[in-house]
This record gives C-alpha cells, structure tokens and sequence, in this order.
C-alpha cells in the first residue's frame, strides 16, 4: 500500500513539473508584454541583451524542462534544473508580490487572485521536485504511465468515474480559458460572453444528440414498461439533418462563420483584429461544446440510463 502511494506521488509530481513548465514556459512567447514586467527592472537593467530576448530564453528553458521531465533518462536532470529556475525566480517573485507594476493593464481583484496563488503553488512545485529527487522509483517512470495513472486506466472499474471527473475539469478549465481570454480584450465584454455560452451551448447540443445511447432490442427484458425513447429516435433524426444538410452546405459554411464573425467584430469592437478574435471565439466555444457534450454523454448519461433501468 505504502509503494501504490508514493508511486502516485511520483506521478501527481511529474505531471505537475511538465505542465506548469510548458504552460508558463509557453506563456512566454504569447505574452511577452506580461512577462517582461514580472521580471524585475534591476535585473533586466543588468543585462546588455534586450528583455524579448531573456523571456525567449527563459521561456524555452521552461518548456524544455517540463518535456525532459516526461523522459525516465533525463528526469534526474530536469530535477535539478526545476530546483534551480524555482531559486532564480523568487526575485520576481518578491516582485509581483509587492509591485503592481508587474501586472500592467490588470484588474485588482486579478492581481490579488494571483498573489494568493503565487506563493503556494512556487512551494508546491519545489516539493514535487524534492520528491521527485529522492525517489529512485521515479526514474523508471513512462510518461504514458503517467497519463494511465491520472485518467485512472489501471483502476477497478468501480473507480470509471474518476476519468470522468478529469474529463469534466479539464473541459471546465476550457471553458475558464476561453473566458480569461474574452475578460483580457477590450470592448464591450458582456457582448463576447453570450456569444461564448451560445457557441458552448449549441455545441454541447450537438454533441449531445450524437451521444444519446440507444437501446439493444435484442437484450432481454423483464419490466412491464419500457422507458420512452422519444429522445432516441428525435436524436437519430436530428443527427442524420445536421450531417446531410452539413455535406449539402459545406461550401457555404465557411461563408457563414465569416458572415457571423464579422457580425460580432463589430459589435464587440469597429478595430483591427476584432473579426479574426469573433472567429476564433466562435469555433473554440462550438468545438469546445461538442467535446463537452459527447464526452460526457457517452461516459455520464449512457451509465445512468443503465442504472435506472
């Protein structure tokens, strides 16, 4: 019992090191701006070689961590090197602690969203790299064990719900994302957040009638009455209208998402980049609500249907 738990103790560790090093690794190169003023200005006065190319730098150290962290034969390594890159950023740290200057163009209530934040998640990663040090188990570690381990693969099938509750996190952080990104634009934001709940809305619609479970007629049957399967035969007909009328109109669907893009650019703001943002809002919210409706169907609803039989 003692090596099942620290086994997951590895994993939880790794995971936690390769995601936060490439996620932050890559804001990086996305947000250049935000990162430069993290850093304090003694430290980029210090140096003779242009602040866009430190948080490169910076930025490519982080993400080429968190990958060798994946790797058995360089994990050791990546270790080490996290340990160092947690010592060098506490000055930053101090930084963005004490100084609003390090979040330009930010609300308060997101500045003291991330200082809270900040200390506890810097401790967390030094302990996962601790342990991460001193566990020679860790070393014989595969990412894909890792992946198994957290989406519960290898458990007892009493336990299937937990992949179903990683599933739903990681599509509620989708959706937390996809709003961060319309709270961080200008212009009128309640305007981008219903086009953002219609898009998710409608896709989950869509995923959900192409993942309604249906009935085995040739499975035996005791009970008197059958549950009504209305929304079986409503979902089988919808399903086949909206891929017909989707191969019929292919070529006028890229018209139509230009057409409503462009609708919502100007809505949410008559300046350059508002119609490529409108389209970008629309198709990752549509896809994003498709996901979420299909997967979860498929792994939540086909279960209850079965257990109320």
């Amino acid at each position: 019992m003692h090596d099942t738990r620290a086994g997951r103790v590895d994993h939880l560790c790794i995971l936690a090191l390769a995601v936060e090093w490439i996620v932050f690794g890559s804001c990086h190169f996305t947000f250049q701006a935000a990162t430069k003023a993290e850093i304090p200005n003694w430290i980029l006065s210090s140096t003779h070689l242009g602040s866009p190319f430190i948080v490169g730098v910076i930025g490519m150290i982080e993400v080429t961590t968190g990958i060798l962290i994946l790797l058995p034969k360089t994990r050791k390594a990546a270790t080490l090197i996290s340990l160092v890159l947690l010592f060098l950023f506490l000055p930053s740290i101090y930084h963005m602690l004490v100084s609003d200057t390090a979040f330009p163009d930010s609300t308060e209530a997101w500045r003291n969203f991330v200082r809270v934040l900040l200390v506890p998640n810097h401790v967390f990663l030094a302990l996962c790299a601790v342990n991460l040090w001193y566990s020679p188990a860790s070393l014989t570690i595969a990412a894909p064990q890792v992946l198994e381990s957290v989406l519960g693969q290898r458990r007892a099938p009493a336990k299937r719900g937990d992949a179903t509750l990683v599933v739903a996190s990681v599509m509620l952080f989708a959706n937390l994302a996809g709003f961060l990104a319309i709270s961080k634009t200008t212009g009128p934001h309640s305007v981008a957040y219903l086009w953002g709940m219609m898009c998710l809305a409608t896709g989950a619609l869509v995923g959900f009638l192409f993942g309604i479970p249906k009935l085995n007629p040739e499975a035996a049957r005791a009970d008197e009455l059958r549950p009504n399967s209305n929304i079986e035969v409503v979902s089988d007909w919808l399903t086949k209208i909206i891929v017909g009328v989707g191969l019929v109109e292919f070529k006028n669907i890229g018209e139509f998402i230009a057409r409503i893009s462009r609708d919502l650019g100007q809505a949410l703001a008559p300046q350059s980049g508002a119609e490529s943002f409108a389209r970008a809002l629309i198709i990752y919210f549509f896809v994003a609500g498709i996901m979420q409706g299909y997967l979860l169907t498929r792994m939540y609803v086909g279960r209850q249907f079965q257990d109320s039989k």
